[in-house]
């Protein structure tokens, strides 16, 4: 806070743009269905999946989202990754199969183990467009 009590200061003069800009969280454009991928555990674990699961128990996934990390990921213990999908997407795939919306999925993660796991459900769609 400056002496003013006006201002804050959010980086340092010598901080460059790019270092401030990966600090920053991501802003999107876009509602996105975010997966919060955390390892409650004491060793580190691989996630080699991340997907939305869909009533028909079918699985969505969209690797190539810009802010997504690439899989394999190696998670540290007590460590968390965030996994974003537009919502935009499970929602065509909900139309397209007739579904009446909103639709409940879960997100599902995949360990190195093989074992996965799932999320609580949540409802996505209708969306305003």
């Amino acid at each position: 806070m400056s002496d003013d009590g006006q201002s804050t200061v959010i980086a340092s003069p010598r901080q460059d743009a790019e270092t401030f800009l990966a600090s920053v969280p991501p802003v999107y454009l876009e509602p996105v269905v975010v997966l919060q991928i955390r390892n409650k555990g004491r060793t580190q674990v691989s996630i080699t999946d991340a997907a939305v699961e869909l009533p028909d128990r079918s699985s969505y996934r969209r690797r190539d989202y810009a802010p997504n990390v690439q899989l394999p990921h190696r998670l540290q213990e007590h460590d968390e990754l965030s996994w974003y999908i537009p919502a935009s997407e499970i929602v065509a795939v909900a139309e397209a199969r007739g579904w009446p919306l909103p639709i409940r999925v879960r997100g599902v993660v995949r360990l190195g183990t093989g074992k996965p796991k799932a999320s609580r459900m949540i409802k996505v769609g209708p969306l305003n467009r």
